[in-house]
């Protein structure tokens, strides 16, 4: 029986794109029913993983102007333009979710009511959605220190294996 493809559309930042594809879990994506970007952070994938972009990805080169408070918040958190780009595109799509692993622009989002997740709520998401085991994500999850560039505490990791254990097996 074949999976049916989850109405979630969102809009990502570079970093989960990167740290999946350094994870060789890209696939996770394809159960999105749109995964935008905007150019800038097209070319930063492009930058730190070129064969990332094998994923079914919308590039947006026209960037929304972003609302003053918005604006605001990202100048006060020094987003980089990559970050402030997503957040000005996802601004403009109400009911889309965030995914950024970047910790200043996770409080942004929140601050703006944005749903945010990253690269640890993708994995666990995967096992949600019957795309990967609970035992493939938890072998995943320990090899995130070794094989990406993704920084987070062993706390944090230790937390989605233990919730993962917890949930699903």
């Amino acid at each position: 029986m074949e999976k049916i493809k989850s109405s979630t559309c969102v809009v990502c930042d570079a970093g989960p794109v990167i740290h999946l594809s350094e994870l060789n879990v890209l696939h996770v994506f394809n159960d999105f029913q749109k995964v935008i970007i905007p150019s800038r952070v097209h070319d930063e994938i492009l930058k730190y993983a070129p064969l990332s972009l094998d994923i079914n990805i919308k590039v947006i080169r026209e960037i929304p102007i972003m609302e003053e408070s918005l604006r605001i918040l990202c100048k006060n958190f020094s987003l980089d333009i990559g970050e402030t780009d997503a957040l000005a595109v996802i601004s403009q799509r109400p009911g889309y979710i965030f995914l950024t692993d970047d910790a200043a622009a996770r409080l942004v989002a929140n601050k703006a009511g944005i749903k945010v997740h990253g690269t640890i709520g993708l994995l666990l998401r995967a096992v949600r959605r019957e795309l990967l085991t609970p035992q493939e994500v938890i072998d995943i999850l320990y090899q995130v220190p070794e094989r990406s560039s993704l920084f987070i505490k062993a706390s944090l990791l230790e937390q989605a294996i233990s919730s993962i254990r917890q949930q699903f097996m």
